[in-house]
């Protein structure tokens, strides 16, 4: 029967080929110019572009089938060497055009008749068997005990019931018996949940499943969990000391011109390189807006492009020349023929040449331009064929029996699966049996471990050590979270003496007052002990 449909498949593509014709476009000729396979522009004054009809600036282009202004349909045909209409001769492919077996089934030839027999319920390329108690497509319980006349019995023993065994292993139920979190590092972690199900994590980077700062990331002064915020010598959280004390340069953003406040170059801010004091950019802005950034527009006008988007091939010698891209890109252009010495035209046939200057006659399809042509001037296959038919194709069977496939086997040994071996070299794992904290320094130094995991890594503490216990320390006049326990003096320091002076300055300790007793006076005792 296969040697039968071969025969009648080679008589179509014969009687096909009898009757086939070629367009004279689809051969290179010369234009109007003497020019071999010339664009018409060499001796005209059309400066831009000639197209297939000859007008200047036209945009008629030669389809795939070789028809000027064509749309590709005369010759577009079914390539699918299975279908009962395959059509060698044609150079595009359209699957909607193919018809297969009767009733459009690949369980019948072309003549309908059918190929892989009937099951017992007559059905062509059916499954159906008759079972251990005769009957056909049963599943051979008709002839047991607990038979349910009308339907099958489900898992709770309920004649045509519904009930299902879930994937838990429970009939009827949801299988939310075994589904549950099998994230580790979230706060609902189930280490008997079979299948994965919704994870809650803590609110914020620091912070743990009750809402607390977790060990490493003590609270700063405004209570954030691992905040940088700290109280400033004027005794605010996240100031910058201006509210008690004056910046004196006159180039920083707080100069403090009347000095109402001490002086302290400390507290002085100053602008950037691209901003100024108000943080308006101060330097050239790029196409996205970034101040001092340097991306720009390409030729297609694209801010950061790469001017792939209006590219085109300015190969006048290509197959698909395009002149009024804004942009060159040659590897777009594509080419006819592999080699030729010379435009010859000998009925649809060119001449190749191979290096040692031996020739040959060769069939042209444009469906091998840019390659090589792949049959001889009577339709005869000069490659051989892949295993998908195709004359001079690539396909090939991969490791799966697939043709032109590219699956092989995974580590768990399914063809085609994605399973790979994790850090730790188990198929399909996510390498947390072998990732940990490699710091012996570490609160939580895991000396087995494969794969450092830097950021789970944990330390004592100035206040606290990896017991998470309170460090007393008589000289540290702190609590566990680094906040001082007593008062703070003048300069801001936690259990400091220093004090106003009479003159009201911070640790002045009265060094500005003369002999009157005046703050900032300038009186002094003569030689007589007199002052002033």
């Amino acid at each position: 029967m296969v040697l039968r449909l071969l025969l009648a498949l080679a008589g179509v593509q014969l009687a096909a080929a009898a009757s086939l014709t070629f367009s004279i476009d689809a051969i290179p000729k010369l234009d109007v110019c003497g020019v071999c396979d010339g664009m018409d522009m060499s001796c005209t004054e059309c400066t831009t572009f000639v197209d297939c009809n000859g007008e200047c600036g036209g945009t008629a282009l030669v389809d795939e089938c070789g028809v000027c202004g064509g749309d590709s349909s005369s010759c577009t045909g079914c390539l699918d060497v299975h279908a009962c209409n395959l059509n060698v001769y044609a150079i595009v492919s359209d699957d909607s055009l193919c018809t297969y077996g009767a009733s459009g089934s690949s369980d019948y030839d072309c003549w309908g008749n059918c190929i892989d027999g009937y099951d017992c319920n007559g059905e062509c390329g059916g499954t159906a068997t008759i079972d251990e108690c005769g009957v056909c497509g049963a599943s051979g319980a008709s002839c047991t005990t607990n038979f349910c006349s009308s339907g099958s019995v489900d898992c709770a023993g309920t004649c045509d019931g519904s009930q299902a065994v879930d994937e838990c292993g429970v009939c009827g139920g949801d299988s939310s018996t075994c589904t549950g979190c099998k994230d580790k590092s979230a706060c609902n972690y189930d280490a008997s949940a079979q299948f994965f199900g919704t994870c809650v994590y803590p609110a914020a980077e620091g912070y743990s499943c009750s809402g607390g700062c977790i060990l490493g990331y003590e609270p700063d002064c405004s209570g954030n969990c691992g905040g940088s915020l700290s109280i400033d010598v004027c005794g605010v959280c996240g100031g910058i000391g201006d509210t008690c004390f004056s910046c004196p340069d006159s180039s920083a953003c707080n100069y403090d011109e009347k000095m109402y406040n001490p002086p302290n170059s400390d507290i002085c801010t100053y602008s950037d390189d691209i901003t100024d004091c108000n943080g308006n950019c101060i330097v050239d802005i790029d196409c996205r807006g970034t101040c001092g950034g340097t991306l720009v527009n390409d030729a297609c006008g694209v801010c950061g492009g790469d001017s792939s988007d209006c590219a085109g091939c300015h190969d006048s010698d290509a197959c698909n020349y395009a002149p009024l891209t804004l942009a060159s890109d040659d590897t777009l252009c594509t080419y006819g023929r592999a080699s030729t010495s010379a435009c010859l035209d000998n009925d649809s046939c060119l001449e190749y040449c191979d290096a040692d200057g031996t020739c040959e006659y060769r069939f042209v399809s444009l469906a091998a331009a840019g390659t090589e042509a792949t049959l001889d001037c009577w339709g005869k296959c000069n490659l051989g064929y892949d295993c998908a038919g195709f004359c001079g194709g690539t396909a090939e069977v991969d490791a799966c029996g697939v043709c032109g496939g590219d699956s092989s086997y995974d580590c768990a040994g399914a063809c085609g699966g994605t399973a790979v071996l994790d850090a730790c070299g188990i198929c399909n794992g996510d390498s947390t049996k072998c990732i940990g904290c490699m710091d012996s320094t570490a609160c939580n130094f895991m000396e087995a471990a494969l794969v450092d995991d830097e950021d789970s890594c944990i330390y004592s503490t100035l206040y606290k050590s990896c017991e998470d216990k309170c460090k007393v320390d008589v000289d540290y006049p702190y609590d566990c979270y680094g906040v001082c326990s007593v008062d703070l003096d003048c300069l801001g320091a936690c259990g400091g003496t220093a004090v106003y002076d009479w003159c009201g300055i911070c640790d002045g300790k009265n060094k500005f007052i003369d002999c009157n007793g005046d703050c900032a006076g300038v009186a002094v005792y003569d030689e007589c002990g007199i002052c002033g």
